[in-house]
């Protein structure tokens, strides 16, 4: 699916990425659902939202184990113009929080050794 993207002020020079799918293509999907344990069977056609909203990467657990997650933020125009270059799909952009999730998670579970 293709995406589009685009930088919000958070505060002074700083913003915030956000993406959305694409309005100019096909966005419907099915879904199977299955009730009464499979004895009604039938399908739904939905569609992605083409609404904005920011990526978000995982950075770690806290100390009461909840979970972190962190926006990109941008401080040049040049950056948001990366993105928009190197991630054309979804699948793109899923691939690169995944690999900056492993390597922030890699490094807070690297700093918690140290801790025990």
């Amino acid at each position: 699916m293709k995406i589009d993207f685009r930088a919000v002020r958070a505060y002074g020079d700083c913003h915030i990425l956000q993406y959305r799918f694409s309005p100019g293509q096909d966005l419907t999907y099915e879904v199977e659902k299955n009730w009464f344990g499979g004895l009604l069977r039938f399908k739904l056609q939905k569609k992605y939202s083409t609404e904005w909203d920011s990526p978000l990467y995982f950075t770690g657990f806290s100390y009461c184990n909840e979970k972190n997650w962190a926006c990109i933020y941008l401080n040049k125009r040049e950056e948001l113009d990366v993105y928009k270059k190197n991630y054309k799909t979804y699948g793109q952009l899923k691939e690169y929080l995944d690999q900056l999730s492993k390597k922030h998670v890699y490094a807070w579970s690297e700093q918690r050794s140290d801790w025990y």
